[in-house]
């Protein structure tokens, strides 16, 4: 076996592969140019910041979070705390969105108010904005 095929396990007893520092920075570089591909097409980065608040991964909150505070006042979320929780094809998106909006795009020209309900139903009193208690 060679250095890159070499496998050991992780303190959870998974197999990992192993690889070098620059194989790994390559891969980082590689997964980031194929993330911002996405940025260029609003209607894919707000599908995907959708499907991603309508499921239930530790990235939900985060999508869900960029998605109600562009929708409307009524929610807010600490943008910081919400794009370094997310991966990087997912931050792509998320940014990839933010850009489009700069230039007087609505989040309503991208997802249906059906689809934004799924996600209040699911997310809307942790992102509520409360003046009184701000």
């Amino acid at each position: 076996m060679t250095e890159r095929q070499e496998s050991k396990l992780n303190p959870r007893g998974y197999e990992m592969p192993t690889m070098t520092m620059a194989e790994y920075e390559a891969e980082q570089r590689e997964q980031k140019r194929q993330a911002q591909l996405i940025r260029t097409d609003p209607q894919a980065c707000a599908t995907k910041l959708w499907k991603i608040a309508c499921s239930d991964t530790g990235g939900s909150r985060c999508a869900s979070g960029i998605l109600l505070s562009l929708w409307n006042s009524s929610f807010r979320c600490d943008l910081q705390d919400s794009l370094s929780g997310l991966d990087i094809g997912n931050t792509e998106a998320a940014l990839g969105l933010l850009e489009h909006m700069a230039y007087g795009k609505r989040l309503h020209e991208f997802l249906t108010e059906d689809q934004i309900k799924v996600v209040i139903e699911a997310w809307g009193d942790f992102h509520t904005f409360r003046r009184g208690n701000q």
